[in-house]
């Protein structure tokens, strides 16, 4: 019954943050689980408490960590703006060729809460719209592409392929590039923010390896404070 338990512990947390991964607060659920499973194994084998922690801290690490892989491991969509239209539902990893329109182009400054922006300061990024024409009226349609890059980025002339994560753009923002540029905001406009200037995530085949090495801790510990020999005290 404790190896089971054990195995419990060591599989919940990182099932649970695979499964419903799109749930915010389902890796800390995991995380709990298996910290009270942990104390309940503590008490079963209270000479083997030092593996229990051990275990269960690679446990909860392994859970935490599990709601990235699905998004990690997906294989990125590729995008050429000159001859594909953007889907309304473009989320994660994208490969988007198209060209940076910056005369509409909005800066990002990082401004603690409360403060306000400092004018002289370098800006963190830049919000560039993308199109699939290098110049020339852009028609309004359903979805507005708007890259986030780096400064100095947006100068580069020329078909650009762009590698980030795409999320919703921010009603706010999308208004403002609408209008910016001459166009009467239209009813069911999508925005998508293409996020080039993220700063460079885990590969997805290291974070794999990490979560199985975790698991794998956890469970050869757990599974050793479970044998029916007793450890000596301590």
């Amino acid at each position: 019954m404790l190896r089971l338990g054990a195995i419990a512990i060591v599989l919940l947390p990182v099932l649970l943050g695979v499964v419903l991964h799109h749930v915010a607060w389902i890796p800390w659920t995991g995380a709990g689980l298996a910290l009270v499973g942990g104390v309940v194994l503590t008490l079963a084998r209270p000479r083997a408490r030092g593996l229990v922690l051990l275990g269960t801290m690679l446990a909860v690490l392994a859970g935490l960590a599990s709601p990235q892989l699905p998004a990690q491991l997906q294989p990125p969509t590729h995008l050429d703006l000159r001859t594909d239209s953007v889907p309304t539902d473009l989320r994660g990893a994208v490969i988007v060729t198209g060209y940076l329109r910056d005369e509409h182009s909005m800066a990002e400054f990082a401004v603690p809460e409360g403060a306000l922006p400092r004018q002289d300061a370098p800006p963190e990024a830049l919000l560039v719209p993308l199109h699939g024409a290098p110049d020339g009226p852009v028609p309004l349609r359903d979805v507005v592409l708007v890259a986030r890059v780096r400064p100095g980025q947006e100068r580069i002339v020329g078909l650009q392929t762009l590698h980030g994560h795409a999320r919703p753009l921010e009603p706010e923002l999308l208004s403002a590039f609408v209008q910016a540029s001459g166009l009467t905001p239209a009813p069911g406009v999508q925005g998508i923010l293409v996020d080039v200037a993220l700063e460079p995530r885990t590969p997805g085949w290291l974070l794999a390896g990490l979560v199985v090495l975790a698991m794998l801790g956890a469970a050869v510990c757990l599974l050793l404070a479970t044998r029916g020999t007793a450890l000596p005290p301590e």
